[in-house]
């Protein structure tokens, strides 16, 4: 390395330290003067800059498959703990269990004999229409 880049470096390692000295120094008010910068008209004009810039990538990011995979997951969560409080990690649980059974036993009507809905509902049948017959 030359003496050149030897103190380039050096000098940049005392500015680098000096810099956060000075931000530990002056920590409020360079906090104000950003405050008051922001809120300014130029402030203001270069956020709306930087949102423009910034869009088009944020759009084509949010079209990607990998965004959509984990907004839905991120969404899920969020309505599960809101609507279900400390329990929504077994809600989601449950509902992941109940969309498997669906999975493997797609037809409505094996669902209820496995469940023994259809007994139950063959017993009430017969019975209305015992009812309907001694009415009549």
């Amino acid at each position: 390395m030359s003496q050149k880049n030897l103190l380039t470096t050096q000098q940049k390692d005392k500015k680098r330290l000096y810099d956060i000295g000075y931000r530990k120094r002056n920590k409020e008010r360079i906090k104000r003067n950003q405050q008051e910068y922001n809120r300014s008209p130029a402030g203001r004009a270069m956020q709306k800059r930087n949102r423009e810039k910034f869009k088009k990538s944020h759009l084509e990011y949010c079209r990607t498959e990998e965004y959509r995979k984990w907004k839905r997951n991120y969404d899920q969560e969020y309505r599960y703990e809101k609507i279900y409080g400390e329990f929504w990690e077994c809600m989601m649980i449950a509902r992941d269990i109940f969309n498997e059974v669906r999975k493997q036993v797609p037809d409505k009507y094996e669902r209820c004999i496995m469940r023994g809905q259809i007994d139950r509902m063959m017993l009430k049948q017969k019975l209305r229409r015992q009812l309907k017959i001694k009415a009549d």
